[in-house]
């Protein structure tokens, strides 16, 4: 995890280094860019969305369950028994249900709507903490980048004031006043 962090910083200062305009000129774009893009983050935020949903299904098992029911049948009957005639009789019958239950006390789903609203806190929690870690490493990244790229300004004012030495060193061994010890002493600052 550490490793994949400090990838990630080394990426985000390569990526502010570059003279693209379509990188990060500051660093509040350089952590937006980062927040729509950083992979721990995107975990994070499915896993919030993940919990979040087990809370309407905890919560279900606390409201009223409702049940429906219907049933057709066909019937037939044969009577005898009153006289020389046999009654013959087929007819439909219908049913229909509607069944209302609600628990008094149901423990247990209390129980499960808590632990959803301690999951939902907890990955609400690593969110934040993604959020915060990634900000860290996103301010890191930017100030080695302005870090670096101040010190690359310095050593080219170095090299600069050194070659200038060094042709001062060459003039004056030129016109005679100067030793060639300094001058090799300046060649070898420069190089």
């Amino acid at each position: 995890m550490h490793a994949h962090r400090s990838a990630l910083s080394l990426l985000a200062a390569a990526l502010l280094l570059s003279s693209s305009s379509a990188w990060a000129e500051n660093l509040i774009d350089a952590y937006q860019q980062a927040y729509h893009t950083d992979p721990v983050l995107a975990q994070a935020r499915a896993e919030l969305s993940a919990q979040m949903q087990d809370k309407p299904l905890a919560r279900s098992a606390l409201l009223p369950h409702v049940g429906v029911g219907a049933a057709v049948g066909f019937n037939t009957a044969d009577i005898t028994g009153f006289g020389n005639i046999a009654i013959n009789r087929a007819y439909l019958s219908d049913s229909y249900s509607v069944n209302i239950t609600q628990s008094v006390f149901n423990g247990q789903a209390w129980i499960a709507l808590k632990q959803a609203d301690s999951r939902i806190q907890a990955s609400a929690a690593g969110l934040t903490y993604s959020e915060q870690q990634l900000a860290l490493q996103v301010a890191k990244a930017y100030f080695a980048v302005l870090e670096a790229q101040a010190q690359e300004r310095v050593a080219k004012k170095q090299k600069s004031l050194l070659e200038s030495i060094y042709q001062q060193t060459q003039a004056t061994l030129k016109i005679g006043t100067g030793d060639i010890i300094a001058v090799r002493e300046a060649q070898a600052r420069v190089d």
